[in-house]
């Protein structure tokens, strides 16, 4: 839903795709929550987010099982379920080819890889029970993987084209999973594993109190400066009074604050787009910045 009740105010409900699916609330005082336009703005900028993410999964599926899937087919090409257990097999040789040669003790894996086969009806047609089954099949084998039901669509979802972001959030899991195997995955997945190693690696001391003096350059190896420029140009388009307050930390890692709120992320460049990690999920840099910096919503709203 986008409007809800909370302290007798409205507020418009959008959300950044991670696990846990948290929800950024924009009150009604900023903008008009029940704005037809508006939410048609914020539905099209969303969209665009989530393009982004499933042209990744599609280059990953189509490269992984040598099919053909886009952004703009990518339901269609899913929906039997066929697919789905296609990429299970997959996950399952690999594994096991891992084990077999000894690299792999699944006991030491915090989500061992489910071995048990999978049965799929190949010929399963769009919207039939066999597609119904695959699906249901492939949602199986995720819940043994202990993929939790929070970020776990239902064979409707698919099936019935009801809920894609649900599909995509399936799906970015099992490819950080992979990911962790050496298999190959999707880019984003690979940027995960690259900013958590770079943090690993980093002394364990919080990030400074924002403050209006400039910070040193950092001694770490740097990100090509066109992705700093590009996050730092985008970030101070903001024309609110106090404006975002934004440090760079090297590395591609920013901190934002505004009204007391602070927000560390992530920015990579994933195609065209200026992707932005905050906590556990991926976003656009320009949606996510749509939903904490209010004068971006009113040019929306103009718009």
């Amino acid at each position: 839903h986008l409007c809800c009740k909370r302290d007798n105010r409205k507020v418009i409900r959008t959300s950044t795709l991670t696990p846990s699916a948290k929800m950024c609330d924009i009150a009604e005082d900023q903008v008009d929550a029940v704005s037809p336009l508006l939410q048609k703005g914020l539905a099209v900028k969303a969209a665009e987010s989530l393009k982004v993410i499933k042209e990744d999964l599609s280059e990953w599926l189509s490269e992984l099982l040598k099919i053909n899937i886009t952004a703009e087919n990518f339901l269609q090409a899913l929906d039997t379920g066929v697919v789905l257990c296609h990429l299970v097999k997959a996950i399952q040789e690999h594994a096991q080819g891992l084990r077999d040669e000894g690299k792999l003790e699944q006991s030491k894996l915090e989500q061992p890889v489910p071995l048990a086969g999978i049965k799929c009806k190949e010929a399963a047609e769009h919207g039939s029970f066999f597609a119904r089954d695959n699906t249901a099949n492939f949602i199986t084998w995720c819940r043994s993987y202990k993929i939790g039901d929070a970020i776990l669509f239902e064979s409707d979802d698919l099936v019935m084209h009801k809920d894609e972001k649900l599909v995509v959030l399936t799906l970015l899991e099992v490819a950080r999973r992979v990911a962790k195997l050496g298999m190959r995955s999707t880019d984003l997945a690979m940027m995960e594993i690259s900013i958590d190693n770079e943090e690993d690696v980093k002394e364990a001391t919080p990030l400074p109190k924002a403050s209006d003096t400039k910070i040193p350059p950092a001694k770490k190896k740097k990100l090509p400066l066109n992705l700093v420029e590009s996050v730092l140009k985008v970030i101070k388009e903001c024309q609110c009074n106090p404006q975002i307050f934004v440090e760079h930390h090297g590395k591609g890692k920013f901190r934002l604050q505004r009204q007391g709120k602070d927000h560390v992320l992530f920015a990579r460049f994933l195609r065209d787009k200026i992707m932005v990690r905050v906590g556990g999920g991926w976003d656009t840099l320009e949606h996510f910045l749509l939903k904490h910096d209010p004068c971006r919503i009113k040019a929306l709203k103009m718009n």
